[in-house]
């Protein structure tokens, strides 16, 4: 979890600017035509 911290941190600076940010939950890009098993990171990350 602690691997991301600075995109989280910087995702929480852009969210506080007034940015979009977009979060995948799959925590990963891929070719495939489905999702993959969603990841819990980014839910622990921002509790709200």
């Amino acid at each position: 979890m602690h691997l991301n911290d600075r995109t989280f941190d910087a995702a929480i600076d852009a969210l506080h600017a007034g940015s979009a940010v977009q979060i995948y939950p799959e925590g990963q890009s891929h070719s495939e035509p489905s999702l993959t098993p969603i990841r819990t990171g980014a839910a622990r990350k921002f509790p709200y």
